[in-house]
């Protein structure tokens, strides 16, 4: 991966082996792909409902049905990526808005340790933005839009961050024999929450940009704008965002080593129902 310099392209986008799209992929593929694709994240949804009310009434210990989760998350993440892939392939050819990420990297960037930091929602801006990106300057998303989207971003590494702790503090009890503790349902409970909230905003981008995209199929292909190539300031600020979130996620993992771990709440007698015994991680019927 690289960027462009101010040389013959010019362009300031991610890879300069990504030229402008010259015909749109079929909208029908994008309907289907974005159709799956919010299908799938509706059932992560439906997937932490459950496992909130079965922890919540019928006394379910934190991590059953965890392996389930983690197909599903899985099984969404790449029918996901069928749907991006093909949307920020049309998004530059509705407006002169140039997009900063190729499509290669705007696809890979999720699965790419540190990069999945930051990379994602450059794409998912650049996406949006081209998608609604009319008459001849290049598109700014409004106010609102770009609050919602980095809204959803900070949930998205939450849920990351959750992961880590809640996995971490599941082994902790079962190596302790401590069962199902407090912190145990605690920290798979803020997990519940946050993947349904992220499943939710993202199932609603994507109807959204499969939508216009398809209102607008009938447009001509337009050329994008080249993108200017971005100055210091924002690779300075984009760095220390990545070293940021990436230190983030890891003092959380280890505050919750300390915290909700080694420091055991009285209360876990309360939230642990009679008969809970140590378990593997995702846990056993």
């Amino acid at each position: 991966m690289r960027a462009s310099g101010t040389g013959a392209s010019g362009s300031g986008r991610v890879a300069d082996d990504d030229p402008a799209p010259t015909a749109r992929k079929p909208i029908e593929v994008v309907v289907v792909m974005g159709a799956a694709a919010v299908a799938a994240l509706l059932c992560v949804v439906i997937v932490d409902v459950d496992a909130l009310t079965g922890m919540a009434f019928d006394g379910r210990p934190p991590g059953y049905g965890g392996v389930p989760w983690s197909y599903l998350v899985g099984l969404t993440c790449i029918v996901f990526a069928a749907w991006f892939a093909l949307a920020r392939h049309n998004a530059p050819t509705y407006g002169p808005t140039g997009p900063r990420v190729s499509t290669a990297w705007a696809v890979a960037g999720w699965f790419t340790p540190t990069l999945c930091l930051v990379l994602p929602l450059i794409a998912l801006v650049d996406t949006l933005a081209g998608t609604r990106a009319r008459g001849t300057a290049p598109s700014r998303l409004p106010r609102p839009a770009r609050r919602l989207l980095g809204a959803w971003w900070a949930v998205w590494l939450a849920l990351w961050a959750a992961v880590f702790v809640s996995v971490r503090t599941l082994r902790s009890a079962d190596e302790r024999g401590l069962g199902s503790t407090t912190a145990c349902y605690a920290s798979y409970a803020v997990l519940h929450v946050l993947s349904a909230v992220a499943a939710l905003g993202m199932a609603g981008y994507v109807a959204y940009v499969t939508g216009v995209q398809f209102k607008r199929r009938a447009e001509p292909v337009r050329e994008p704008v080249p993108t200017p190539p971005p100055g210091r300031r924002v690779g300075v600020l984009t760095g220390l965002a990545l070293t940021g979130a990436l230190l983030g996620i890891y003092a959380v993992n280890a505050a919750a080593g300390h915290v909700v771990v080694d420091q055991q709440h009285p209360l876990a007698a309360v939230w642990a129902a009679p008969g809970h015994t140590p378990r593997d991680l995702y846990g056993a019927p």
